[in-house]
């Protein structure tokens, strides 16, 4: 899989090319992520022919909510298995200026309805 957060213009089509011209046994999946380079692209026809590419965005609608629904749910059952924990530091909602401008995001700030 490809991911490209400059993927837009002349980036992602020499990202493109190359990924053609390689010749990879398997399929390539081009994820686009970003557009620091240009918002669009010239894609060759030659292109597209003579590989296995598969292109797709990383934005809300690139992926069924359904499915969204379901990875995240996979995804959580997989953190509490394995024992994942995020540092977290509560905050009542009145803090939220504090919260704001903390100097540091770690701990992760946890802005609540009921914190002490």
């Amino acid at each position: 899989m490809l991911c490209s957060t400059i993927s837009g213009g002349p980036s992602a089509e020499q990202i493109l090319a190359a990924a053609s011209a390689a010749k990879w046994a398997t399929s390539i999946r081009f994820v686009q992520i970003g557009t620091t380079s240009a918002p669009e692209i010239t894609l060759s026809g030659a292109i597209l022919r003579s590989s296995a590419i598969q292109m797709m965005g990383s934005g809300i609608g690139s992926v069924a909510l359904e499915e969204i629904v379901l990875i995240l749910s996979k995804l959580m059952q997989a953190s509490s298995q394995v024992g994942f924990q995020i540092a977290t530091r509560e905050l009542p909602i009145s803090q939220v200026g504090e919260a704001w401008s903390a100097d540091s995001a770690t701990p992760r700030i946890v802005l609540t309805t009921n914190a002490p």
